[in-house]
């Protein structure tokens, strides 16, 4: 009998999942849309985001680099995005403008004499740079309640079906020419480029499309620390934040809307002996290296695709957080990728070579540690996406199903399974059992 049950659940849940790969997923409405406007997650349901669209302008960002001090965010807002990556892309396609970082109000402008330089110290270099924890003296947003990043704990995060997978949409071309424009703004290295075919963050729930405009990466002095996201207490070497902006947006809107930006961190470790390190972060690093002073540079990378970026298994932690540097706009939906990407420690050593100003040679001007200190949760909700392959191998971790079978479920398919299960063992108990 218990073999015959076993064939029968085997046969049973093939059909399931067969079915519920072949049906669409459902789409995410009602309270969850709600939720996503108003910045508070609702516990029941996907988060669906409303829609918009814009490009991305690569000469405000320049020129703001060329300056020696650009903001990672503010730059993305001018079309490349800030150290943070959480930048916004800039105006509209063809005519370039980006939006000027916001001005503080006449009060606050009154009590300083020029505006403060931002920084990652503890304690400031020079009177005239602001400390993380003073940001909001001059950033007032850097003090509000949806401030990022955050530490993500796994097991407090709620797995959440619903939401649907992330496509990186156009994320297999390359530049026109594969010219990379490449900055070191003081604060963090940051790539952009002009493409012919803009690449895009589309599903995701995320009720809108976000078109792509930078991606940059925030590192530490060792690899203990370097990540922004913290997740199950440990912090990671790297963190590489690919910035969007929606596609019918332009950067000062993106900024007032409490889903403007989506961005999508990935998570780096050193390989050790056994595990071979991403093939492309060679390339890039070559192109970092030439960026050891505050400078833009057009560098062709041929060899470098978006896509080349982003993890196999796509599994994904949302929630709704802000810009990591100032003006910290709260107008971000954050997709930590759970998957990290291997690079070696000489790569690594390469970012740490980078300095925070032109001309400045010593150690003390090395850009390191440049990631902003963990920020309070305030009850925001963390939900996990699962991938397919994570899906089916926390649901029937037992049954020997292939990693390609895996691949073919889709959301929504842990109730047919879950419901076979209870079903067989149904049966399996009120079935007689045979004497001995």
């Amino acid at each position: 009998m218990c073999g015959m049950v076993l064939h029968t659940f085997f046969l049973l849940t093939t059909v399931l999942i067969h079915r519920s790969s072949a049906a669409p997923a459902d789409a995410h409405h009602g309270s969850a849309h709600d939720a996503a406007v108003t910045g508070v997650p609702d516990r029941h349901s996907a988060v669906a985001f409303p829609p918009t669209d814009h490009p991305v302008d690569h000469n405000s960002a320049s020129a703001a680099a060329a300056a020696g001090h650009a903001d990672p965010h503010a730059a993305a807002s001018a079309g490349h995005t800030d150290n943070s990556g959480h930048g916004a892309s800039a105006a509209n396609k063809g005519h370039g403008g980006g939006a000027a970082l916001p001005q503080p109000s006449p009060a606050t402008a009154a009590s300083h004499d020029k505006i403060e330089q931002w920084g990652y110290e503890t304690i400031a270099s020079s009177k005239d740079e602001l400390t993380p924890d003073h940001w909001s003296d001059f950033y007032p947003k850097c003090s509000g309640p949806r401030q990022s990043p955050i530490e993500i704990v796994s097991h407090s995060a709620m797995i959440d079906n619903t939401l649907e997978p992330l496509e990186f949409f156009s994320y297999d071309r390359q530049p026109v020419a594969t010219n990379w424009t490449v900055t070191n703004n003081g604060h963090a290295i940051q790539f952009s480029g002009k493409f012919a075919h803009e690449p895009e963050l589309r599903h995701g729930s995320l009720g809108a499309n976000y078109r792509f405009a930078q991606f940059h990466f925030h590192w530490g002095k060792s690899d203990a620390r370097g990540s922004e996201h913290v997740v199950d207490g440990k912090r990671f070497p790297l963190e590489l934040h690919l910035v969007h902006r929606k596609i019918t947006e332009t950067a000062g809107d993106a900024g007032r809307d409490s889903t403007g930006y989506s961005i999508v961190g990935v998570l780096f470790e050193v390989a050790n002996e056994t595990e071979t390190p991403n093939i492309h972060m060679q390339a890039l690093t070559e192109a970092v290296q030439l960026g050891i002073y505050p400078t833009v540079q057009l560098r062709t990378i041929p060899n470098l695709n978006l896509i080349d970026l982003i993890p196999e298994h796509q599994s994904y932690y949302r929630y709704l957080g802000s810009l990591t540097t100032p003006p910290c706009h709260e107008s971000v939906v954050w997709n930590i990728l759970k998957t990290p990407l291997k690079m070696t420690e000489a790569q690594l050593n390469v970012f740490r070579s980078l300095h925070r100003h032109a001309g400045i040679t010593t150690d003390e001007d090395l850009l390191l540690d440049n990631y902003r200190p963990i920020q309070k949760q305030n009850g925001r909700v963390v939900r996990f996406c699962p991938d397919k392959y994570d899906q089916a191998h926390a649901l029937i971790p037992d049954i020997g199903l292939s990693r390609s079978a895996a691949r073919n479920i889709k959301p929504g398919a842990s109730e047919h399974v879950s419901f076979a299960a209870f079903l067989l063992l149904t049966i399996a108990y009120f079935s007689p059992t045979k004497s001995v």
